[in-house]
C-alpha cells in the first residue's frame, strides 16, 4: 500500500517566503526535527543539514524521514558514495530483502549514484513512497515525461508535498521545462 500524502481541502499554497512570526519554535522544543525550516535539504546550509539528521538518526535509527532527507543533503552536495551508504542503511533499518540490496549495490558499483537513481526508479512502483519522490527520481536522471506524469497524481489529490514544488531540488532540472510552470500555475490556482 502506497504511503498517501495527508489530502488538504482547498488551500492557497504559499510557496515562498519565511515562515510566519507565530512559527517560532517554542523555547521548550527541540532544536530540530525531520521537518525543521532552518536545517533541511530545502537550506544552502547541508552541512549543517546532515549532521542534524545524523544526531536524529542516532537517537532513532528506524526514522525513515530522516534516512530520506540525510541521503538526499548528501547527494545533493556530490558525496555521492557517503549518500549511498546511508541508503543502505535505510534499506537495512526497513529489512529490505537482501536480493534487492545486492541489486542496488551492483549498481552503484558499476555506474555510481545515477545509477542507483535508476534502479529505484525500476522499482518505484513496489515502494510505498509518495509520487513526488517518484516525480524527483526520475527528473534527477533525466525522464521528464514520467516525472511530470508522477506530479500529476499528487496535483489531483492535493498532497501536501505539492507545497514544495517551487524550492525542492528533487524537481530542480524540470523548472525549464514549460509543463513545470503550468504545474506551477494550477498549483497556486488552487
Amino acid at each position: 500500500m502506497r504511503a498517501v500524502a495527508p489530502v488538504l481541502p482547498v488551500v492557497r499554497f504559499p510557496l515562498a517566503g519565511p515562515p510566519p512570526p507565530e512559527a517560532k519554535r517554542p523555547a521548550h522544543a527541540p532544536a530540530i526535527s525531520t521537518h525543521s525550516r532552518k536545517a533541511t535539504t530545502l537550506s544552502p546550509l547541508y552541512d549543517e543539514a546532515a549532521d542534524q539528521y545524523k544526531r536524529i538518526l542516532a537517537m532513532d535509527e528506524n526514522n525513515v524521514n530522516a534516512y530520506v532527507w540525510l541521503i538526499d543533503t548528501l547527494a545533493f552536495q556530490g558525496k555521492e558514495t557517503e549518500a549511498f551508504e546511508w541508503f543502505i542503511r535505510s534499506l537495512n533499518s526497513r529489512r529490505t530483502d537482501e536480493k534487492i540490496i545486492r541489486a542496488y549495490e551492483s549498481a552503484f558499483q558499476t555506474r555510481g549514484w545515477d545509477e542507483v537513481l535508476r534502479e529505484q526508479a525500476k522499482r518505484f512502483e513496489e515502494t510505498d513512497e509518495v509520487y513526488f519522490r517518484g516525480a524527483g527520481i526520475h527528473a534527477q536522471i533525466g525522464n521528464k515525461d514520467e516525472a511530470f506524469e508522477y506530479l500529476e497524481k499528487p496535483f489531483q489529490r492535493r498532497e501536501l508535498w505539492m507545497y514544495y514544488l517551487r524550492v525542492h531540488p528533487l524537481v530542480d532540472s524540470l523548472r525549464d521545462d514549460p509543463r513545470f510552470a503550468d504545474l506551477l500555475a494550477r498549483v497556486e490556482s488552487r
